[in-house]
């Protein structure tokens, strides 16, 4: 089915799963975790896949790939960076199972993913920028050491990509960044510039970083109008506090957007049967989990589906007691 173009963050529980589709061409960047991407892929009516992103190795990025690689879907293309270092189950099994893939001639598997243009065939009006890890911390690699002799984690070399449309950056998709590669990359002097900014980690902290000073630089280099976060109401109380504060310090215009209630703004979930849009698929519906929930960013004009607009604003200001956003509503 052809679309407008579009970028959709979905509500995948604590993880992340992003789908952009131009020209009936699907990229989708990260997969979540088991069957909560394939209930979208599903309800859209994709069958085929042109290309996979992982932005890096952790199980909240991967692990709804292997789901899909023993189902119907037609999977064309996957890229990652190694990391040697990440001693999973699911990553090993994943790896050989995508080498096995390619030898049978089921799919492309590409190793690499550094700073510069990604190249998506059948995009013509949307464009992919590898914004970070820069292209020194990528070749060290994890467990290595950054040039002012910080430790290169899994979190360092997460992908982090510029969507753009027509030349207009759209959307800053950071994975897990963490500050060693923000770092490179401010040093580096590249433009991050976005209208919305996916923030990274799901709104935890930022390693070995200062949260509030990492937020600060983010948001500084960044400039966005509205910053979101993917994150699972049960696990780990994102976004923290110092995260959402220090957001909010930085622009105080800027708008906020969680796919799911975080326990920070509601003990409680809500008892209350909301109306979103059965065909973006939230996982926290069912649970009564979601805040925003699954959010669609139309690419030729930036903006974002209901959601995010007033009947967020209402849930939130209506139903949600200690809402971190409140205060810039």
């Amino acid at each position: 089915m052809s679309r407008e173009a579009n970028l959709v963050v979905l509500d995948v529980g604590h993880g992340n799963a992003s789908v952009i589709e131009e020209n009936g061409v699907t990229l989708v960047i990260d997969t979540g975790l088991r069957g909560r991407l394939r209930e979208y892929l599903d309800r859209r009516g994709i069958k085929k896949i042109d290309c996979v992103i992982l932005s890096h190795s952790d199980a909240d990025h991967i692990d709804g790939l292997a789901g899909l690689l023993c189902g119907d879907i037609e999977i064309k293309r996957v890229v990652v960076n190694s990391d040697s270092a990440k001693n999973t189950n699911a990553w090993r099994d994943l790896i050989w199972v995508l080498e096995d893939f390619e030898a049978e001639k089921k799919l492309a598997f590409d190793i690499g993913l550094s700073e510069g243009m990604f190249d998506q065939p059948g995009f013509t009006d949307s464009t992919v920028e590898v914004v970070a890890p820069t292209k020194g911390l990528a070749a060290i690699g994890v467990g290595g050491k950054s040039k002012d002799d910080r430790l290169i984690t899994s979190n360092t070399i997460s992908a982090v990509l510029r969507i753009a449309h027509k030349g207009q950056p759209i959307a800053l998709l950071t994975g897990d960044m963490d500050g060693v590669s923000l770092d490179a990359v401010l040093v580096k002097k590249k433009d991050m510039k976005a209208r919305i900014l996916v923030f990274p980690h799901h709104g935890g902290l930022p390693g070995d970083a200062k949260p509030d000073e990492f937020t600060k630089k983010l948001m500084d280099a960044v400039q966005p109008e509205t910053v979101l976060f993917s994150f699972g109401r049960n696990k780990f109380l994102n976004p923290q506090e110092i995260i959402l504060s220090s957001v909010i310090g930085s622009s105080p215009k800027v708008n906020i957007g969680c796919t799911q209630l975080s326990r920070n703004c509601a003990e409680d979930s809500p008892d209350l049967d909301r109306e979103m849009d059965p065909g973006l698929f939230s996982t926290g519906i069912k649970d009564k989990h979601c805040c925003a929930g699954t959010m669609e960013i139309f690419l030729h004009s930036g903006e974002i589906s209901e959601p995010t607009k007033s009947k967020y604003k209402e849930f939130v200001l209506n139903h949600v007691p200690n809402g971190m956003c409140k205060k810039r509503m």
